[in-house]
């Protein structure tokens, strides 16, 4: 496909340039869309080693964004959020990366208070990003506002309603209201969105659904929606 021509062109440019910083970080944004981030956290943390010798120097908004990103979906959250905060030091009104640290928190369930600072000045900047609304949701649901927490998840579901992880947030929210029926909805919407995700099959499978029957359904769904996108 293209993300893996991508990378072999690229991992090419980068034997005949060792040294390039641009083509490395075109390399690392297409490890990233072949689904390869331990690769491409590598090829950031290279970047970094090689333009970071000079402690006053800062790298680009977008470099420590995409490093504390690739770092996270690599399970480095330690070095994200490293990442993130360095971002904030340079650009304090980085609203992706307040948004992002936020969210780290939330889903670790520490920082709450401070999480909240950090996403509501990011939603000062974007009001309507869905993704920003569902870190709110998320934070509230973390703090036990589970009321709150529906209305501004359902505020973002009328944004991305296929989004799976604003629906996995919305059923454990509708569980925690002691609604086990819109909870099992919403955790079937999120899978069928994303059959990989295990923790949403298991919260499925503890309510009572038939979760072999359902991955069936979401694997066959996505494999027709994959072959209708390449006609």
């Amino acid at each position: 496909g293209l993300p893996a021509a991508a990378v072999a062109s690229l991992e090419t440019g980068r034997r005949r340039y060792p040294g390039n910083t641009r083509i490395l970080f075109s390399l690392a944004l297409a490890y990233n869309a072949a689904g390869q981030p331990v690769d491409a956290y590598r090829t950031l943390a290279h970047i970094k080693a090689l333009t970071t010798r000079d402690p006053a120097k800062k790298l680009s908004r977008e470099f420590y964004i995409t490093f504390g990103a690739t770092a996270d979906r690599a399970g480095r959250s330690l070095e994200a959020e490293q990442a993130f905060r360095q971002c904030l030091d340079h650009y304090p009104d980085a609203h992706e990366a307040l948004n992002y640290l936020a969210y780290l928190w939330a889903d670790s369930n520490e920082n709450l208070d401070e999480a909240m600072t950090f996403v509501t000045r990011a939603l000062e900047a974007e009001p309507d990003n869905a993704a920003y609304v569902d870190t709110l949701g998320w934070i509230q649901y973390r703090q036990g506002r589970y009321e709150e927490a529906r209305a501004t998840l359902e505020r973002a579901f009328m944004v991305l309603p296929e989004d799976p992880v604003i629906n996995d947030h919305l059923g454990d929210v509708h569980d925690a209201l002691d609604d086990p029926a819109q909870a099992r909805h919403y955790w079937t919407r999120s899978l069928m969105r994303d059959p990989d995700n295990r923790l949403t099959a298991w919260k499925l499978e503890a309510s009572g659904a038939d979760v072999k029957r359902l991955l069936r359904r979401a694997r066959k769904a996505l494999r027709r929606q994959e072959k209708n996108e390449q006609e």
